[in-house]
């Protein structure tokens, strides 16, 4: 069975598994020849040698951003440096030199330290004693390049905004029963947004965040931290059991917990018809009435028309403002709509939405005054994430409200 495995793999060279293997990568054993690299908590990096999979020779080099693909493999120093030792070795065996190139290399090399003998001037006289006369160029023999200097960061190291608390619309409900006889708390929809701490109490339900009294909001006063709507708003497909996140994808490719890549296409996944797989939505955002610079509080979801809304407004705002989003003052809203199911019963469901309550003169100037504050923080330091390893806690918490025992 093996030797069935290994003829869906070529080396541009022996000596690649040794040099891959040296730089602290390993070998998948369910799928040789796929070669792993964890870079971080939430990114690992992957070359693929397997031919009938996509990779290649040389090996593909991809990287993953907890569950967002890296398509510039540039980007990635391990990569990079993989890529470097890499071609360095397959060029070894064409500069290899023959016995007739190193026996003229030879006889050039002598030739050419006679003619700098014979050419050098004679050192000037009036140095004073005690100084050192002027060096003469370094030929290619000599090594005078200064050691690299050490860097005053931790590479591969991401920075991560903390999540100071969570924005529910939805809690856990009493305990009860599934068909399947599983014993569970069905989630339950609220109308209103509920403010939560990160910890949770006795029961297994999050701590309500003091600082914003129980009246039940419809309306949150909140700011955004990036232009890009992609990390405001980070979406994705993923299936979730209470050990965490089986699968999850963009709707083109999809990377499973055991690192297989495959095709994700939610019209013919059967995770999806099943409803085990869902579109996964998280916001982050500062609370206005509540503001704490240095981390964010996060909304999840999967609902489609939410998610739908979330981006259609950011896209909208962004193309009123010249493409700002960062420190606009914005209103999450929660709001009622009337729907139908896939049976046709009709029902009321709600639905989360991004506005700028004012006019478009009112916008024109809150954007100024964002676009002054957004230009004195360019370049300062990278964007952070904010898409972080999931706890216990949390995997417990997305299964049990948004994937539950049936």
């Amino acid at each position: 069975m093996k030797e069935d495995k290994d003829k869906t793999i070529e080396y541009a060279h022996p000596d690649l598994p040794e040099l891959i293997g040296a730089l602290g990568a390993w070998e998948s054993e369910k799928h040789p020849g796929l070669w792993e690299y964890q870079i971080t908590d939430d990114a690992r990096a992957f070359v693929d040698f397997r031919v009938d999979q996509g990779g290649n020779p040389k090996g593909r080099r991809y990287a993953f951003q907890k569950d967002k693909l890296v398509e510039d493999a540039s980007t990635v120093p391990w990569l990079e440096d993989f890529k470097q030792r890499r071609d360095k070795l397959l060029n070894s065996d064409q500069d290899k030199p023959t016995d007739n190139n190193i026996k003229e290399s030879g006889e050039n090399q002598r030739g050419t330290q006679e003619n700098q003998r014979m050419n050098t001037p004679n050192p000037p006289t009036n140095v004073p004693q005690g100084r050192p006369r002027e060096a003469t160029p370094a030929t290619e023999t000599q090594h005078n390049t200064p050691p690299p200097k050490i860097g005053n960061m931790i590479q591969g190291f991401t920075p991560v905004l903390q999540e100071l608390g969570k924005i529910k619309i939805g809690a856990k409900g009493k305990t009860t029963t599934s068909k399947k006889g599983k014993i569970y708390r069905p989630p339950e929809k609220h109308e209103y947004f509920t403010i939560v701490t990160t910890e949770t109490d006795k029961n297994g339900d999050w701590v309500p965040d003091s600082n914003f009294p129980n009246n039940k909001p419809t309306k949150l006063n909140i700011t955004l931290l990036y232009n890009d709507p992609s990390e405001n708003f980070y979406t994705q497909y993923a299936a979730y059991t209470k050990m965490g996140c089986v699968c999850h994808g963009d709707g083109k490719r999809a990377i499973t917990s055991t690192s297989e890549i495959k095709t994700c296409n939610p019209s013919e996944c059967p995770l999806f018809q099943e409803r085990e797989c869902k579109p996964n939505g998280i916001l982050s955002v500062v609370l206005r009435d509540n503001p704490r610079l240095g981390g964010v509080y996060k909304f999840r979801t999967t609902s489609y028309n939410t998610i739908r809304n979330i981006l259609s407004s950011m896209f909208l705002l962004q193309n009123r403002t010249g493409g700002l989003l960062a420190g606009i003052p914005l209103t999450m809203t929660l709001s009622p709509k009337t729907t139908k199911t896939k049976t046709g019963i009709t029902t009321t469901i709600h639905v989360v939405n991004l506005e700028f309550e004012g006019t478009d003169d009112e916008l024109a100037t809150a954007t100024e005054r964002a676009r002054s504050a957004d230009e004195r923080m360019k370049g300062l330091h990278p964007t952070p994430t904010q898409i972080e390893d999931e706890t216990t806690e949390e995997i417990q918490d997305v299964a049990d409200e948004f994937y539950p025992a049936e």
